[in-house]
């Protein structure tokens, strides 16, 4: 099974093309208010640079570094998430 995976993982192509980023400009021009969450120790993004740009370019944005979390936000702190998730939204606590 590991040998399956392993060879799946380096020969599989991926059918759709990457992401790619927004410019400071096509960030400026979003005008619905946005919650942006990024783990503070993500494997995969500059978290404080990516934080510090869209804020800087976002004029609706509730921004936050969510530390002790990774990539996955809602698996590392639920909670927290949880709680962010609902103060923006505007609903009352569940407790």
């Amino acid at each position: 099974i590991r040998r399956m995976a392993l060879r799946g993982q380096a020969r599989y192509r991926r059918g759709l093309p990457g992401p790619v980023p927004l410019t400071d400009d096509e960030l400026t021009s979003i005008g619905t208010p946005t919650l942006l969450l990024v783990g503070e120790k993500s494997p995969i993004h500059r978290s404080r640079q990516v934080l510090q740009r869209a804020t800087a370019a976002m004029p609706d944005l509730t921004g936050a570094l969510i530390p002790d979390a990774g990539h996955s936000l809602p698996v590392d702190q639920a909670e927290e998430v949880a709680r962010r998730l609902r103060a923006f939204l505007g609903q009352p606590s569940p407790r």
